[in-house]
């Protein structure tokens, strides 16, 4: 068991250690200057046009763009309680926004890194399917002991396999499947073949979530965005002071060179950068310090922050993320899309009262129910801006906060009647 121990320690501390020396990981804190003169080096994927049959087939496919939406609020009210119990070297305020921001910061550099070695094939898939995992025995029984895939045993694992493949670590070998080295794929030549972009606006920049066909004027739309993208676009390590730290949209473009390989195991590559982000975010060591005048303070609470409460990551595209298949999950999942949507239909006045509310199957005593549902929108698209991103003037800041603060209190009632339910089912037993 000691031994057992001692291999996982010195795994996790030679990973670490190649992290913290890792340049397209760790920056400067020169970052954290002005920005003003911050000039970003763009170069977004073509917008893809597709009408309701070609979005539809294109769902079954992988995305080769994604959004990862962040709400920060989580971050910032960590941060305020912790400074409460710190002896207050620095000014508050001060903390707070320098928090945030290296937050951001480190969450962009994290998340490229792992793009770049898993398109790459310097980092293997994590194999997720059943039929799969048979093959992978020590994956397997981790799997098994943690169904949520947020416990030790599945860092350990995680950091094994990066000292492993990465700084080739021969001890760690040990403790993972062998056969994993089967699972690394070269999905891209490019040395730029994973560009992150902070988003400022929506625009026709994105005009594949809002258009089903091309026309003259949606054309010249997109012509003048691209004319004007750094207004709307930046990259997602742009230290500017003027960008939004709480609420915010991470946007990554893959140059894929192998779209056939892309095609077949897009979903696991999807799938094995969420375990790399959870895990190897929860490894890190290297802590940032914070530095007000003479004074410094330690935000050695990075790493226990839940990743999973924080951000979501879409399609950017009427491509998915997850392989659709019509089970529970799915359904659940695809229904979230409607909680920014302002739908009169939902809306009705109680007696007595001045203010509408919004009315649900969730917050309803008698749900119209599924049959409802198939009827009033019989062709659902993704791409005829059902989010309502545009209702925003653009600004991508307001809709996503909005859309947190629905999918809060949808979290709410839902959590108000499963309450409810389980205390009346008690009171008939």
């Amino acid at each position: 068991m000691v031994q057992k121990l001692a291999i996982i320690f010195i795994a996790s501390v030679v990973w670490l250690n190649y992290l913290s020396a890792s340049d397209s990981l760790y920056y400067d804190h020169v970052l954290d200057a002005d920005g003003s003169d911050y000039i970003a080096d763009l170069d977004l994927n073509p917008v893809t046009i597709r009408n309701r049959a070609a979005c539809a087939a294109a769902s079954s496919s992988p995305a080769d763009s994604a959004f990862t939406i962040v709400n920060a609020e989580l971050v910032g009210q960590t941060a305020y309680r912790i400074y409460q119990n710190t002896d207050k070297k620095i000014s508050e305020d001060y903390y707070k926004v320098y928090a945030v921001k290296e937050f951001r910061l480190r969450l962009a550099r994290l998340s490229n890194q792992i793009h770049s070695l898993l398109l790459t094939g310097k980092l293997p898939l994590i194999p997720s399917s059943n039929e799969k995992l048979s093959r992978f025995p020590k994956l397997k029984s981790v799997f098994e002991a943690c169904p949520d895939l947020n416990c030790l045993e599945v860092d350990n694992y995680i950091a094994h396999v990066g000292s492993y493949f990465v700084n080739n670590v021969a001890e760690s070998l040990g403790q993972i499947d062998s056969e994993l080295e089967n699972e690394r794929l070269i999905f891209s030549l490019n040395e730029n073949n994973n560009r992150c972009f902070y988003l400022k606006k929506f625009s026709p920049l994105q005009a594949n979530l809002f258009a089903s066909s091309p026309s003259v004027d949606l054309l010249n739309a997109i012509g003048e965005a691209y004319e004007k993208q750094q207004s709307l676009v930046t990259e997602c390590i742009d230290p500017s002071p003027n960008l939004s730290n709480a609420y915010y949209a991470f946007q990554n473009d893959f140059k894929i060179t192998d779209t056939k390989k892309f095609e077949e195991y897009g979903f696991e590559y999807w799938s094995s950068f969420k375990l790399y982000l959870q895990a190897w975010w929860r490894l890190d060591y290297v802590i940032p310090i914070i530095t007000e005048k003479d004074q410094s303070v330690k935000l050695d609470w990075f790493r226990d922050l839940d990743l999973a409460s924080i951000l979501m990551i879409t399609p950017n595209s009427c491509k998915s993320i997850e392989k659709p298949q019509c089970d529970n999950t799915f359904l659940a999942i695809n229904s979230l899309r409607k909680l920014s949507a302002f739908d009169q239909r939902f809306f009705y006045r109680i007696p007595g009262q001045s203010e509408s509310r919004h009315q649900s199957d969730h917050s309803e005593a008698f749900p119209n129910g599924p049959q409802y549902e198939l009827v009033s929108d019989k062709k659902p698209s993704v791409n005829t801006d059902i989010n309502n991103i545009r209702s925003y003037g653009g600004d991508s800041r307001d809709w996503i906060k909005n859309f947190y603060v629905n999918l809060s209190k949808r979290k709410a009632i839902l959590n108000s009647r499963l309450w409810e339910a389980v205390n009346i089912y008690n009171l008939f037993l």
